[in-house]
């Protein structure tokens, strides 16, 4: 644990340019698009599970009626915070955290130019910063399942299990918080049971990853 916030220190200071620029677009981005409503219809279903986690989980049936995306909860605990502010904060450094772990990923497995390419890339994606500002689940799902998917390339990759087991709590997390990526489940385990059986990697990572995505 300790080696992986050296990295990720280690990272900001060798490309202090790179970060700088990239959280003054963050701010830019955050400023102007501060008044965003992404998935204002259904925000009213998250409020009713803070409400239903404020008032110690006393079931209120007519609270619940019309709900129709699934899970609800995740999000729901996100937002007894709430502040807006503290919560888009939270939002945009995980985003930051996601763009330190792809370089880090990328930067002994691609070449000098193509990191670059994609390190622009990553700092011209105001469409993604833009919808990190709204109150929405998928801001924290998306960032939970790249840094889930990286983390399990890694362990599969070097055969090391504690990267699988953080990717698991990650994934697990983040069917928390939206159910759409729940079919990604059965893909990632036929890619596993792939490298087990061609491969011959440890059988217990993909034992670990089911276990983990139900946490």
């Amino acid at each position: 644990m300790n080696r992986s916030i050296n990295k990720i220190i280690n990272e900001l200071l060798e490309d202090k340019l790179f970060y700088f620029s990239l959280s003054i677009v963050i701010t830019v981005t955050t400023i102007f698009n501060w008044n965003a409503n992404l998935m204002e219809g259904i925000l009213s279903y998250y409020n009713n599970f803070t409400n239903y986690f404020i008032n110690g989980f006393k079931y209120n049936g007519n609270e619940f009626n019309n709900v129709y995306t699934w899970p609800m909860w995740g999000y729901g605990l996100v937002l007894l915070i709430k502040s807006k502010l503290i919560i888009i904060i939270l939002q945009q450094l995980l985003t930051l955290l996601v763009i330190i772990v792809v370089r880090l990923y990328l930067k002994n497995r691609v070449d000098k130019k193509s990191f670059n390419l994609v390190s622009y890339l990553l700092i011209c994606s105001l469409p993604w910063f833009f919808f990190q500002v709204s109150l929405w689940p998928y801001g924290i799902s998306a960032n939970l399942l790249t840094i889930s998917l990286i983390l399990l390339s890694i362990g599969v990759e070097k055969s090391k299990l504690n990267y699988v087991v953080f990717s698991a709590i990650s994934f697990g997390i983040m069917l928390n918080l939206r159910s759409d990526y729940f079919y990604l489940t059965f893909v990632l385990a036929t890619v596993i049971i792939y490298l087990n059986y061609f491969l011959k990697f440890s059988k217990k990572f993909l034992y670990i990853f089911f276990i983990g995505y139900q946490l």
